[in-house]
C-alpha cells in the first residue's frame, strides 16, 4: 500500500485520487488496550504491548477475515457493511494503524475506487520485481543460486546435480571441484575418497609394445640402423585400484562407469585410465548397546542332591595259594589253603634266604617275589 501511495502522488491531477473508503469493521480487545497495524497486506495486533497476531491478508475476503478474527482470544469484531462489500479482497483495507483507547481507534477502513484497485494491482508486481532484483543478484555465485540458476552454473563447470541432490549440498560440490587439486597421482586419490568414501589408490604402469626392428627384411642391414632389439615404452598409463561402494544403490559395472567418469575430471591431458581394480568395501556403522528394557531381576538356583555319598571303599581280593615244601618245619605241609593276605611281614618261621636281582626285585628262597607295596604275610606251619 506504500507504493501504492507513491504511485497516486505521481499521476496527473486530473484523476480522482479519492479511495472511496468505507469502515470495514472495528476491532476490539475485551480486557486489555489493543493496538493494530495493516502495512503491506499484513494486519497485526499486541495487547498492553504483547503481540497477540499476525496476519497475512492475502487469500482473505473481508468476510473470512473477520471469522478468522472472531476465534482469537479476546477478540471481538463488529461489522454492518453490505454484502457485496463482505465479498471484497482484504487486500482493500488501507495501510494504517489504530489504538482501541483512542477516538474511532478501533476502526478498520478499506477503499472502494477502482483506481486505487488497479494501483495496488501494479504496485504488488512492482514490490515482486525489486524483490526479484535483489534475487538476480543471488544467482550470479554459485554459493548463492538455487534451483535451475544452480543446475546453470554446474552445466558451466561439467558437473551436473546428482539426482536428488540438494541445492546446498550441490552448490558446496560445485566449489570445491572448482578449486579441488588435479592431475598427480595423490590428487586422484584424495578426489576419489571425498566423492566416494573409499579407500583407493592410483598406480603409475610402464607397459612396453613390440620389440623393434623385425629382422623380416624390412631394414637393410648397413648401419644405417641400429639394431639394438629395444622395445618402446607407453608413458601416461595408470590404473585405480579402490573400494566397492555397497551401500551406493549402483551395480558393479555403473558403480565402475561412475568412478571411471570422475576420473576423467581429474586426470591431465595426455595420461590415461589403464583399468581400474575393485576391492573391499569400506563399511563404517554404530550401534547402541542392547538394551532390556527392564530392571534385572536376580535368579537363584539351589541344587538337589540325589545320592549321598558313602566312604570309599575297596575290595580287597582272596586267591589260593599252594605251597609244596616238604622240608618245611613240622614236616607236614597242607598242600593248599586260601588266605586273605595282610600287611606284608619278614617274621616267619626258619631260615629265609633272600635274592636280590639287578632288576631291583627282591625273592622269598628265590620262589616267593617281594616288589613292595600290599604283597602280603605267609605264616608257615
Amino acid at each position: 500500500m506504500l507504493l501504492t501511495q507513491k504511485l497516486l502522488r505521481l499521476l496527473n491531477s486530473v484523476f480522482d485520487k479519492d479511495a472511496r473508503a468505507f469502515t470495514a469493521f472495528r476491532i476490539r480487545h475485551e480486557s486489555g488496550r489493543l493496538r493494530w497495524r495493516i502495512e503491506d497486506r499484513v494486519l497485526t495486533g499486541s495487547v498492553d504491548g504483547v503481540g497477540l497476531f499476525e496476519v497475512a491478508l492475502a487469500g482473505y475476503t473481508i468476510r473470512t477475515l473477520l471469522e478468522h478474527l472472531a476465534t482469537l482470544p479476546g477478540i471481538t469484531v463488529i461489522s454492518r457493511v453490505s454484502t457485496e462489500q463482505f465479498g471484497l479482497s482484504a487486500g482493500a483495507l488501507m495501510d494504517q494503524s489504530g489504538d482501541q483507547a483512542s477516538s474511532n481507534g478501533d476502526q478498520v477502513l478499506a477503499f472502494t475506487s477502482l483506481l486505487w484497485a488497479y494501483l495496488e494491482a501494479m504496485a504488488v508486481e512492482l514490490r515482486e520485481a525489486r524483490r526479484q532484483i535483489d534475487e538476480a543478484l543471488l544467482q550470479m555465485s554459485a554459493k548463492t543460486a538455487e534451483a535451475e540458476w544452480l543446475d546453470e552454473w554446474g552445466g558451466y563447470f561439467g558437473f551436473p546435480r546428482k539426482g536428488g541432490e540438494a541445492d546446498a549440498s550441490y552448490s558446496k560440490r560445485i566449489v570445491e571441484e572448482i578449486l579441488r587439486p588435479r592431475g598427480n597421482n595423490k590428487a586422484i586419490e584424495i578426489g576419489l575418497r571425498n566423492v566416494f568414501g573409499q579407500d583407493c589408490e592410483v598406480i603409475d604402469l610402464q607397459r612396453f609394445g613390440d620389440v623393434f626392428p623385425v629382422y623380416g627384411g624390412a631394414f637393410v642391414h648397413n648401419g644405417t640402423y641400429l639394431h639394438n632389439a629395444d622395445a618402446i615404452p607407453y608413458y601416461g598409463l595408470f590404473k585405480v585400484v579402490i573400494g566397492y561402494d555397497l551401500l551406493g544403490g549402483a551395480d558393479i559395472s555403473g558403480y565402475a562407469d561412475e568412478v571411471s567418469a570422475y576420473i576423467d575430471t581429474l586426470r591431465d591431458a595426455g595420461t590415461h585410465l589403464e583399468s581400474i581394480e575393485l576391492t573391499g568395501s569400506k563399511l563404517d556403522d554404530s550401534f547402541a548397546g542392547a538394551e532390556d528394557g527392564s530392571s534385572v531381576q536376580v535368579l537363584s538356583v539351589i541344587p538337589t542332591l540325589l545320592d549321598a555319598l558313602n566312604g570309599p571303599t575297596e575290595t580287597v581280593s582272596v586267591f589260593p595259594l599252594v605251597v609244596g615244601d616238604a622240608s618245611a618245619p613240622g614236616g607236614t605241609v597242607p598242600n593248599s589253603f586260601a588266605d586273605q593276605l595282610d600287611a606284608p611281614s619278614d617274621a616267619t618261621g626258619g631260615s629265609i634266604v633272600y635274592t636280590t636281582a639287578y632288576s631291583g626285585l627282591r625273592k622269598y628262597d628265590a620262589k616267593v617275589p617281594h616288589s613292595g607295596g600290599e604283597a602280603g604275610a605267609l605264616t608257615l606251619s
